[in-house]
């Protein structure tokens, strides 16, 4: 029996889902046809309801709400009702219910799958806090069996259903980010799944952000101060800023119809797209110059933006790579993560993924030396766990109450240093093993020392660790 599955592109610009299932009214859902529910461009989530009552409602739905869009609209109005689904991935609400934000966010897309794939940005702003906070709003939520995967394999798996790109090419995928282009290069594998093979994207490094004006962050601010008609921001024009018509400006694309707003004395504006470009493109599109593609046999271009936005950017892309640049459709991203789902539901693989390396240091007879807990060029298939297959093993002095382990990471510059509380002093010299287990994209690696003297074993938080001078 087929299941449910889905695949959401939850990237606060423009999101969507994708689905394998129509639901029908009165009757069984329809298993087979693809669906796609999407946002329109700047997302939000909005409050509704007070005291026990209070929750977040996210999706299309939001979209059409009054709340916290300004005075005009009284009680419901209030700027704290509505969050932007863009500020909640980045954690810069403020607000002590992110997660809940997010949860909505994904189920006003979908709800109801087996399999859940979620996309994240390539970039260096999603750290493991951001892939922690994601999963823990679809706990939240409870889409079942969730999966974080990378938006340039997401990309590479929506190309790789209409063969756009084959088995063993090296590929670039280029995405349109927040502050400018993300440029991975991923190699294109075969791999044995329970009943076929298939090609598996796979990813040895993170990928290389190139910064620029033709990012999303600067392309929201450029139309929201031509939304504004004015030089600057006032009481009179601040619901201009948060017009609909100004996110849709900002990727490109023109709103059909005009934008009604309400003004906080409770008065009416209009605006109208038609009077107003319907792309803002600021120059130069790109501050620093792209990175060697001549060893990718396509350069793939994943892109939310359409028009003269998206005609700059391929334009300039095309510059570097000529002959090999594939634009992909908008929709790539959450088509893509319908793949990864479907693949995962039949344990087909869906990419293999690099752990960045993570080492300690030991001291024996011969002095310090480098342990590796994670080498440096470790490679597994997503989803799956890895263990230190050799833990390293260190002996701690009698008489200590607490023990120093050094931990450095293959990303950071410097080690850090972290402290155990043994919680009593030893009585004899105790032997301990340390090792760790990651999962690709799935938040912080678990640190464990384990002292079966003690019969105890420590979970060692390396990020309140205190960098080594």
């Amino acid at each position: 029996m087929r299941r449910r599955v889905c695949g959401y592109d939850l990237n606060g610009w423009c999101d969507a889902a994708v689905r394998n299932w129509v639901s029908v009214p009165g009757d069984e859902d329809d298993i087979g046809p693809t669906q796609t529910i999407a946002s329109p461009p700047l997302p939000s989530v909005v409050l509704v309801g007070d005291g026990d009552q209070a929750h977040w409602i996210g999706g299309p739905q939001a979209d059409l709400a009054p709340h916290g869009l300004g005075g005009g609209w009284g009680a419901v109005g209030h700027p704290d009702r509505r969050v932007q689904v863009r500020d909640l991935i980045d954690g810069r609400t403020g607000q002590p219910d992110t997660n809940q934000g997010l949860a909505a966010a994904l189920t006003g897309l979908s709800q109801g799958g087996a399999i859940n794939v979620v996309s994240i940005d390539d970039t260096p702003d999603t750290t493991e806090a951001t892939q922690e906070r994601l999963l823990s709003a679809l706990a939240l939520a409870k889409l079942r069996n969730p999966m974080l995967v990378w938006r340039p394999v997401l990309a590479a798996l929506a190309a790789l259903e209409i063969d756009v790109v084959a088995n063993h090419q090296q590929i670039a995928v280029i995405c349109q980010s927040a502050k400018g282009l993300s440029v991975q290069k991923l190699h294109l594998r075969r791999a044995s799944g329970q009943n076929r093979d298939v090609i598996a994207p796979e990813r040895h490094h993170a990928a290389t952000l190139v910064s620029g004006a033709i990012g999303y962050d600067a392309l929201v601010r450029q139309a929201r101060f031509a939304a504004l008609s004015s030089a600057q921001i006032t009481a009179r024009n601040a619901h201009r800023a948060v017009a609909r018509s100004a996110g849709w400006a900002a990727l490109g694309r023109p709103k059909a119809g005009p934008d009604i707003l309400r003004m906080a004395n409770g008065d009416w504006d209009v605006v109208d797209p038609s009077t107003t470009p319907h792309h803002i493109l600021p120059t130069p599109i790109l501050y620093d110059p792209l990175p060697d593609l001549s060893d990718c046999a396509v350069v793939l271009v994943e892109t939310l933006s359409v028009g003269g936005i998206r005609a700059a950017l391929l334009d300039r892309i095309e510059q570097a790579a000529p002959g090999r640049v594939r634009a992909l459709d908008t929709r790539a991203v959450a088509k893509g993560a319908l793949v990864a789902a479907q693949r995962h539901s039949v344990g087909e693989p869906v990419y293999f993924d690099f752990l960045p390396g993570l080492s300690t240091i030991v001291v024996d007879w011969q002095g310090a030396s480098r342990y590796d807990l994670i080498k440096a060029s470790e490679t597994l298939i997503a989803g799956q766990v890895y263990r230190s297959p050799h833990p390293a093993h260190l002996t701690i002095p009698a008489g200590e109450t607490s023990i120093s382990v050094f931990l450095h990471k293959e990303t950071e510059v410097r080690p850090r240093q972290a402290t155990v509380d043994l919680g009593a002093p030893l009585t004899q010299q105790t032997p301990v093993s340390l090792w760790v287990s990651q999962k690709p994209a799935a938040g912080r690696a678990r640190i464990v020392m384990e002292a079966p003297a003690l019969h105890r074993s420590f979970t060692i938080a390396r990020d309140a660790a205190t960098p080594d001078p």
